[in-house]
């Protein structure tokens, strides 16, 4: 063990130590590339839970590959799993061209996998990204891509994006306006212009699904940012609901259907966006139906706070007090955020 460990680190230490003087000739290895036949499969493998601390790394590994694509012309197909020997495995195997990890001890890659593959200069901190070893010429790429992109400030750019501090407290307490929300502003806001929903209450919706964590998945199986299940990306045209883009798509679509939707009762505005949101946490059908008892029991059905006080007397509703709060802390996350920034 101790041999592979060292022969591990020694290749590591070497690869720290590659001269790049100038970028990579791609062309000079048309063979290596013509294997790939322009597309290669990746891995992320980093802790994938809703309150991990490694959210922003996950995010920064996507946005690096995203680049390395257009850097290299391959198509890089991402995905992303929680840490096993099954992605090792797969990763020696050949089933994935490059895995993204990060170094959690002293020994970077499991043993039984250390002479399968190849590690490439560490991409931030503790993360590296790994090769099979058949495909060991796509390290020279990759650490020819990172030196490239760190000279011309694409790194930089990226890493400010998803690491830079995003906290909103200080802005509430003070006549002080934030500039930035979260990694993903761009997106939010070019489907929020698209559909016309404000791109500060999709953000919150975002926060409250995800804490704008793109890889995570609910019990029920709901994904990515906005948590949206497969069966509902699909409707909308979207195949990879952990790709940050389209997940936003298909839940900002989602959403602004249930908007359209409550816009047609005569309701006022804050009532439509407090219906949309309950509809978006636990279905269209379910609060059509919490709906129809508030109207039975004598009370308001356009009015949120009167349907809710109908939950009580559905018996069958198990997750009502799980709506009832979701709707009451992305009210209060988008109040915030519109006091802090336009």
């Amino acid at each position: 063990m101790r041999g592979i460990l060292s022969k591990t680190l020694a290749s590591l230490l070497v690869l720290l130590a590659l001269p790049f003087e100038k970028a990579f000739d791609f062309d000079a290895d048309r063979e290596a590339m013509e294997c790939l036949k322009g597309s290669m499969n990746s891995l992320i493998m980093l802790d994938t839970r809703l309150f991990s601390n490694q959210s922003k790394d996950i995010g920064f590994n996507y946005a690096l590959l995203n680049t390395f694509s257009d850097y290299t012309g391959l198509k890089v197909n991402i995905e992303s799993r929680p840490v096993s020997d099954g992605c090792w495995r797969n990763l020696a195997a050949g089933n994935y061209q490059l895995m993204a990890f990060e170094v959690r001890d002293s020994m970077p890659v499991p043993p039984e996998f250390a002479e399968s593959v190849v590690l490439s200069m560490p991409i931030r901190g503790n993360m590296v990204w790994a090769v099979p070893m058949k495909n060991d010429y796509l390290v020279n790429y990759v650490n020819v891509f990172l030196e490239d992109i760190k000279r011309d400030g694409r790194y930089q750019d990226i890493e400010r994006r998803h690491y830079r501090s995003y906290h909103i407290e200080p802005f509430l307490d003070s006549d002080l306006k934030a500039n930035a929300l979260s990694p993903y502003d761009d997106i939010v806001k070019k489907y929020g212009n698209f559909t016309g929903v404000d791109w500060r209450l999709l953000s919150a919706i975002i926060y409250q699904e995800s804490r704008y964590n793109m890889a995570t998945t609910s019990i029920r199986n709901a994904k990515g940012l906005m948590q949206v299940m497969e069966s509902t990306a699909a409707h909308y045209g979207v195949e990879d609901v952990y790709d940050p883009e389209l997940n936003v798509k298909a839940g900002t679509l989602h959403f602004s259907h249930l908007v359209r939707a409550f816009s047609e009762e005569g309701m006022s505005d804050e009532e439509i966006i407090k219906f949309a949101l309950g509809a978006y946490n636990a279905g269209e059908a379910r609060i059509e139906q919490c709906r129809r008892v508030a109207d039975s029991l004598g009370l308001d059905r356009n009015v949120w706070a009167d349907v809710v006080k109908a939950f009580d007397s559905m018996p069958n509703f198990g997750g009502r007090e799980e709506t009832r709060s979701y709707v009451e802390k992305v009210m209060a996350k988008f109040d915030d955020y519109k006091q802090i920034i336009e």
